[in-house]
């Protein structure tokens, strides 16, 4: 019996390694965030991250790159998964000094997914899915005084401009 539950752990290891796809809803489950790591389509063996966004069945941004490069480490190629933090619910309220509306809800969904270069270093990628949008940043959990450079930043996103989820107006390439 021991012997089984070693195995079934080792499998479970082993599978959460090879991950290639994670996805986070919004709370009201309408909007999604689902990243992917591939093959590159012009680099043969070379694998990148990708994101792509949906509202109910509609993708609404089509399959995007994501990744960044410091001046001292490269994260947009050949990165492995390392681990996904538990979904966590942020539910905040905020008021703002002025404006239409001064009570303010940051409702949303987080995730975090670390991933790490050929070098080790790691580079966590926070995803958040709100009832009417997405966001996504990031961290390098390295505790250092050194202060890093960005110098890519990967930023093209392919969205499905519609005034409804079942109105396809254009399809646009926009911060490319």
């Amino acid at each position: 019996m021991k012997n089984i539950v070693i195995i079934i752990s080792l499998f479970c290891l082993f599978a959460s390694c090879n991950q290639t796809e994670w996805s986070l809803s919004s709370p009201d489950n309408q909007v999604k965030i689902i990243v992917k790591k591939e093959v590159s389509p012009t680099e043969p063996g070379t694998t990148l991250l990708f994101y792509s966004v949906t509202l109910g069945d509609t993708e609404v941004v089509l399959q995007s790159p994501l990744g960044i490069d410091r001046e001292d480490e490269q994260f947009t190629e050949n990165l492995s998964f390392v681990k996904a933090s538990p979904v966590k619910l942020i539910d905040e309220t905020y008021t703002l000094k002025s404006g239409k509306r001064l009570e303010c809800r940051n409702h949303a969904n987080e995730i975090t997914l670390d991933f790490k270069n050929s070098n080790k270093a790691v580079v966590q990628l926070i995803l958040r899915a709100y009832n009417d949008g997405v966001a996504f940043r990031y961290n390098f959990p390295e505790t250092s005084d050194k202060l890093h450079k960005v110098v890519t930043e990967l930023m093209t996103s392919h969205l499905i401009l519609c005034s409804s989820p079942d109105d396809r107006l254009e399809k646009s390439e926009v911060m490319g």
